[in-house]
């Protein structure tokens, strides 16, 4: 499903929790139940409370309420003067006019027409008038039709028709009915239902409830399009732009065409909280069958003009009950509910409905039911490439709509979808809500979950069931646009996700916890306690992907860090561990495999713990251990490490193994661009027989005193072996590998120290014998002349903006900082000028960072390398320095801004010292 902005997740479980008042949901269209044949001119819109509200019960929050049209109480008409009925439904004056008052010269026009002819109404027409044969009804430009047109005929056309009603003056409440006949079109005509109280009005009848074209008793083939409805808020009823009355199921309404209508909804009638505004509604009228069938509606177009908010506006698109067979796409609607049910009393569901392609910025864009009840059958709804708007708080609701497939039909559970979709099984598999069901994944089976911002749980918290329990083939992710899909689990002894030894799981994205965590930790005893609700949030026996994602326990950075359990369990606690479906070692001895490229990792007694006949591979993530004395990742069998970040207080990586144990090789390897970080302590630390291999990354002990701790026990001794690799303490001999060895850089701040092969200089070759020339006399030497050397100032100006200082021997750069506010320092010291016979000019080099602005001057080749290899700009050479200058130029650094500051004045070098900057020492020598 494409997806605009999506927000359902924080309101509807409360939303839906039980029946509530929010006003702006108002009513979901049901249309008047009518099952003698007749019609009348009074309908108002029901307030049954659906929804329970959020958080208040004014108006304008009441309720997720689908619209409803009230019963319909006029007894059936006479029949208008030159008239007949052919069915005898609807005889009689529907403008509620008598019929010799009708304006009998257009009812005798029509009457006396040629079948197929066209009938063209001119001036204001208030009556009621009677079509009974084949013809085509239009109107001149300055005609208003304020009656009743009655359609009684097979293949009538209506046209270009300025059609009103207007509670102020209208006691008829139908500008078009159509009973019982096929093939009628209805296009480019205008209707408009003014806004206003009908109590007050004409009819003098709170329940005058209009609608522009009324369809009932088996109308058939009806298209209705390209027409604009201009639909006022009515007050204590519902304006309605089409009103399809269908039923019974023997003769349904069939094979209705709604399209490419525009529809604006508004202006509202006070203040907005009385009346809604329907385009559509259609009620089957029965409880068995369908009373509406093969529906079309496309291409239309639903504004919100009422100045309401979507939440407020009782604003609705199509409404449809008992209805079977309605394919709704490429709509745009916005306002209160887009596509929803219909309410009446004894309507049966809907059932193959599909909603596809439209653009749906209403409050509830797809409603067909509250908590459990829904009103569409089980399989009977199609959602798919619909895009949802700003304005949409709920995308898809209804007690069994809770996941669609790939094809977009929807089920009731997830596990419904994956046994009994489409070809024995949905291997795609959408949330369309937040809910909970505990999921098995077959082994056989291939599943794809999306969570579209949605939350799968596991239940019952009294109960202990993984949330997701995979034998197959899994892949979860979360493509919504504020990515907070999730996976939690709330039971004691159970997970988020348990792969299983025939399982592979690869999780593209999304967030996976346990939200209700109850560990927790004393740091003073060093004790960890269950609190009796913990587990791992995820549980590894085969062979899991983790691309990317957020793992947690809690309710994130702010919540339970989880302390009893670890984060990720990757193979067997021991081999008693689930013994029945996860034999020790895997499946014929293939082990636990945890691949980790990417995603956030925080929390737990271990973050990251490779058990037994575990093999973990890290190339990616962020892996955090935020409490003191646990470890970020602990390896006990198998581990290679080529990326990511590993951080924690004081043990980020460990490596424990025991002496000949099959399962427990404590083997862990170090390289490529690793990044492990101990705040307090040491680096690394290898325990029992525990083996580390480092060749390359980076390594930082905030401890300052070793790369590692080595701790030795009776089930082995560990090692270190170093051969690559930057570190902030220089590795020992000891940690080193053999042939190895640690060299400086004093221009890395971080880490200074780099391990590299040590290669033993080559001897000088002795000399052979030579025989002895004879002496040739040698020349007078000419002496070498000394190079002329040429001072060039190096200016000094200031940022007063941002602080910063900037140093060059261009006049044109320097004064071209001044004309833009930079502040003129004059000459902080003197270079010498490039000449590239003088053999004694030493470059000093320029580089500038794009991300903060500070430049920097070295004269270290390797410092200038290490900062264009992190991102700086290399600008080249900034000036030269000659031996034979003297006087020192000082370097100072800005631990806060970044700046290096340069310069001759000892007594500026001791007092920029004193207020905090570094003193880096003599960076170079100036002329006098």
């Amino acid at each position: 499903m494409n997806r605009g902005t999506t927000k359902g997740p924080r309101k509807l479980v409360a939303l839906l929790a039980a029946v509530c008042t929010l006003g702006a949901l108002a009513v979901v269209p049901t249309a008047n139940a009518v099952d003698d044949g007749s019609f009348g001119t009074d309908a108002v819109p029901y307030s049954e409370e659906v929804v329970k509200a959020v958080t208040t019960t004014t108006p304008a929050e009441a309720a997720l309420q689908p619209a409803q049209l009230k019963e319909i109480k006029t007894p059936t008409l006479a029949v208008a003067s030159g008239s007949s009925s052919s069915n005898g439904l609807l005889q009689g004056n529907v403008s509620g006019v008598r019929p010799n008052a009708v304006a009998k010269d257009w009812q005798k026009t029509i009457d006396e027409a040629k079948e197929g002819s066209t009938v063209t109404l001119t001036g204001a027409i208030s009556s009621g008038l009677n079509v009974n044969k084949k013809l085509t009804i239009t109107a001149a430009k300055d005609a208003v039709f304020t009656g009743s047109l009655r359609i009684m005929a097979d293949d009538v056309t209506v046209k270009g028709v300025n059609f009103k009603l207007d509670p102020a003056t209208n006691k008829n409440a139908q500008n078009i009915v159509i009973v019982g006949t096929k093939n009628v079109t209805i296009t480019g005509n205008t209707f408009t239902i003014a806004a206003g109280d009908p109590a007050a009005g004409a009819s003098a009848n709170k329940d005058w409830q209009p609608s522009s074209v009324w369809l009932q008793n088996g109308a058939a083939d009806t298209v209705i399009s390209g027409n604009t409805f201009k639909l006022g808020q009515v007050v204590n009823n519902s304006s309605v732009g089409v009103n399809l009355v269908g039923g019974p199921a023997e003769a349904p309404i069939t094979g209705t065409v709604i399209k490419n209508n525009t529809v604006s909804a508004g202006p509202k009638s006070g203040d907005g909280v009385s009346g809604s505004m329907m385009f559509v509604v259609g009620n089957g009228n029965t409880k068995t069958g369908y009373g509406i069938t093969d529906l079309t509606f496309s291409g239309n177009t639903v504004t919100n003009d009422t100045g309401l908010a979507a939440q407020y506006s009782r604003v609705y698109g199509i409404a449809i009950t008992a209805t079977k067979g309605a394919t709704i796409s490429g709509n745009t609607i916005g306002g209160y509910m887009a596509v929803s049910y219909s309410t009446w009393p004894g309507q049966g569901p809907n059932d193959d409905v599909t909603v596809s392609g439209n653009t749906l910025d209403a409050y509830a864009a797809i409603f067909f039911g509250n908590g459990n009840e829904s009103h569409v059958t089980t399989k009977g709804l199609t959602v798919k490439n619909n895009t949802y708007g700003k304005n949409t708080e709920f995308q898809v609701t209804g007690g069994n709509l809770l996941v669609a497939d790939q094809n977009g039909r929807v089920y009731p559970s997830i596990n419904a979808a994956i046994n009994g979709g489409d070809d024995d099984g949905s291997p795609y598999v959408e949330l369309l809500r937040s809910f909970a069901e505990p999921i098995v994944i077959k082994q056989n089976q291939t599943v794809t979950l999306e969570l579209n911002g949605y939350t799968l749980s596991n239940g019952a918290s009294t109960v202990r069931r993984h949330t997701i329990v995979n034998r197959g083939k899994l892949t979860v992710k979360d493509s919504s646009a504020a990515k907070t899909g999730s996976v939690d689990n709330t039971a004691n002894g159970a997970a988020a996700i348990a792969n299983y030894t025939t399982g592979t799981v690869t999780i593209e994205s999304g967030r996976f916890t346990r939200s209700a965590e109850a560990s927790s930790y004393d740091p003073k005893t060093d004790k960890a306690v269950s609190g009796g609700n913990s587990y791992y949030v995820i549980k590894n026996f085969g062979v899991m992907n983790i691309t990317s994602g957020d793992f947690y326990f809690g309710v994130g950075e702010s919540g339970n860090d989880g302390y009893y359990s670890s984060l990720i369990a990757n193979g067997w606690y021991s081999k008693n561990e689930s013994p029945d479906y996860n034999p020790y070692g895997g499946e014929n001895g293939a082990g636990a495999t945890l691949n980790i490229s990417g995603g956030t990792f925080r929390g737990g007694k271990i973050t990251i713990k490779n058990d037994d006949y575990g093999i973990l591979n890290i190339s990616g993530g962020e892996i955090k251990q935020p409490t003191e004395q646990f470890y970020a990742v602990l390896n006990y069998n198998v581990a290679k490490i080529t990326g990511g970040t590993i951080t924690a207080p004081e043990k980020p990586l460990g490596a424990s193994g025991i002496k000949g144990a099959a399962a427990d090789k404590g083997e862990t390897t170090l390289g490529g661009k690793v990044e492990i970080t101990s705040d307090k302590g040491y680096a690394l630390r290898a325990l029992d027989n525990g083996k580390l291999t480092v060749t390359g990354g980076k390594y930082y002990s905030g401890n300052k005193k070793s790369v590692s701790k080595l701790k030795e026990s009776e089930h082995g001794t560990p090692s270190i072996a170093i051969s690559g690799g930057r570190f902030n303490v220089e590795p020992t001999e000891k940690e080193l590998a053999d042939g190895y060895v640690a060299v400086k850089d004093d221009a890395d701040k971080t880490y200074p120290y780099t391990v590299v092969k040590y290669t033993e200089p080559s001897p000088e070759p002795e000399p052979g014998p030579s025989p002895n020339p004879d002496p040739t006399p040698s020349p007078n030497p000419t002496p070498t002349p000394t190079p002329t050397v040429t001072a060039v100032p190096v200016y000094r100006v200031y940022d007063v903006n941002s602080g910063l200082h900037h140093y060059t021997t261009s006049e044109a750069e320097r004064d071209h900082l001044v004309r833009l506010g930079w502040r003129d320092e004059g000459t902080s010291f003197k270079a010498a000028k490039e000449d590239a016979s003088n053999k004694n000019l030493k470059p000093v080099y320029r580089e500038y960072n794009p991300n903060d602005g500070n430049h920097n001057w070295t004269m270290s080749k390797a410092e200038h390398d290490h900062l264009v290899r992190v991102g700086w700009h290399d600008e080249g050479v900034a000036w030269y320095v000659d031996a034979s200058a003297s006087t020192e130029v000082y370097r100072l650094y800005n631990p806060n801004s970044g700046e290096h500051v340069y310069t001759t004045s000892w007594a500026e070098y001791e007092s920029v010292g004193r207020a905090g900057w570094h003193q880096e020492g003599v960076a170079w020598q100036s002329l006098d």
